[in-house]
């Protein structure tokens, strides 16, 4: 069941988790990101259509859940996007869940080992940080081909492979753009940025 709607992230959970991942969504939104929370009110049978559909529609995923990672209600969540929604995905399904150890009794530590909004809401940002990551790298390897070919005074050869590599590394960069708009997006009503003068590592960090 969607909880509620969005564009840019979904954020699937069950139990308890869903008013973690409602909270989580509402912060998120004040921050320029419009997330869709599904609710999967059942393990077995799981609303996979549910689940598949939203990440269809937002090409990015994390998972919430209450318990610990390892074979996690959520492992189960992530195997079924990796099967059936693999070519939707923009970046890797990320997971939110408990800490691997056994719930302490003192209540500061309980509330640090459950998970809660603020590490739903690190999660996604760890997406843009990835953005900028894959941004950076294809950039990079166009530079050096086309120094290649600079070098060998654009001997044909060399200017050819260049050409070739910065095509093959165009394609790759045309399913970041989306990742370069949520950024964008994230910024808006931001007047203290300058986003032709701040560097990339800059705005990754302020959105």
């Amino acid at each position: 069941e969607i909880k509620r709607a969005g564009t840019d992230v979904t954020l699937v959970s069950h139990s308890k988790m869903v008013t973690v991942a409602l909270k989580a969504a509402e912060q998120l939104a004040e921050e320029g990101i419009s997330a869709e929370v599904v609710d999967l009110r059942t393990i077995r049978p799981m609303d996979t259509e549910t689940v598949l559909n939203s990440v269809g529609r937002t090409h990015r995923c994390v998972v919430v859940e209450e318990g610990w990672a390892f074979a996690g209600v959520g492992a189960q969540v992530v195997d079924v996007i990796q099967q059936h929604a693999f070519d939707e995905l923009d970046a890797p399904v990320l997971r939110v869940t408990g800490a691997d150890v056994p719930m302490p009794y003192n209540k500061h530590l309980e509330r640090a080992a459950k998970a809660d909004p603020a590490k739903v809401i690190d999660a996604n940002r760890r997406f843009a940080a990835s953005a900028s990551h894959e941004l950076r790298t294809p950039l990079a390897a166009i530079q050096g081909e086309v120094e290649v070919a600079l070098r060998r005074e654009r001997a044909p050869e060399a200017y050819q492979q260049a050409l070739a590599t910065v095509g093959s590394h165009a394609r790759e960069m045309t399913s970041l753009i989306g990742d370069l708009l949520s950024l964008v997006r994230a910024l808006e009503g931001r007047p203290e940025l300058e986003l032709r003068e701040v560097p990339l590592d800059a705005l990754v960090a302020a959105s």
